[in-house]
């Protein structure tokens, strides 16, 4: 879903990411041989409806208000990322769903275990491909480099900012993953789905009506 964003528009990527809750329920039928009440289905698509209507009419709004029209056509290239991007968040909660069911040969693994394991892959998937980028230089320098050239361009206090917003970033990023393994763990991936889609639901309507002055601008609807 990140690098979609690159071929299509900011406002397609939040709704196809709107739509995360369907995704999930179907794998689950696919994947873990699950069953769904019509009560269940009937919620989830009245909940994916009404944030897809709700950030549909924000964004349009924001799209009259700033007066461009010269926006660029969304990328097939773009929507097959975002399909790929769906299709595998529906296979994450179903895999996960499995893994949390014991078979007799072994035990579930822990919520902590879960995060463990998931972040060592991540980390063996996305550093080939951060070094291969340079991605990965260019983030060590600024965090760990005496950032002589990085103060050149752009300040001392730019880099010293970015630093603390980074290290505040992963930080927050944790401690909330610890909350997302400890629902799955105690609940189930599709309780998470709801609550995390729920939530940029949340985030977006606070935006709209400027409860929150952080949101005041463009507000971040990525997974």
């Amino acid at each position: 879903s990140n690098e979609s964003i690159n071929w299509v528009s900011y406002p397609t990527v939040v709704l196809a990411k709107s739509s995360k809750l369907i995704p999930a329920m179907l794998a689950g039928v696919l994947l873990e041989r699950k069953s769904y009440s019509a009560r269940e289905w009937a919620g989830a698509l009245l909940i994916t409806s009404g944030i897809i209507i709700f950030n549909y009419t924000r964004l349009q709004r924001q799209s009259d208000g700033s007066g461009s029209s010269s926006a660029k056509p969304d990328s097939p290239f773009g929507l097959v990322l975002l399909g790929i991007s769906l299709t595998f968040d529906g296979a994450l909660s179903a895999c996960q769903g499995s893994i949390k069911r014991s078979s007799g040969r072994y035990r579930p693994p822990t919520a902590m275990e879960f995060m463990a394991c998931t972040n060592l892959f991540s980390c063996l998937f996305l550093l080939p491909a951060c070094i291969l980028s340079g991605q990965l230089h260019n983030g060590m320098s600024i965090m760990f480099g005496n950032g002589a050239a990085n103060e050149d361009s752009v300040g001392a206090g730019d880099v010293a900012a970015a630093r603390r917003w980074i290290l505040l970033l992963n930080a927050t990023a944790a401690a909330g993953q610890v909350f997302i393994f400890l629902t799955i763990h105690c609940f189930s991936s599709i309780m998470c789905t709801t609550i995390t889609t729920t939530r940029k639901f949340v985030s977006r309507y606070c935006s709209a009506f400027g409860t929150l002055g952080m949101y005041s601008g463009q507000s971040n609807g990525s997974a």
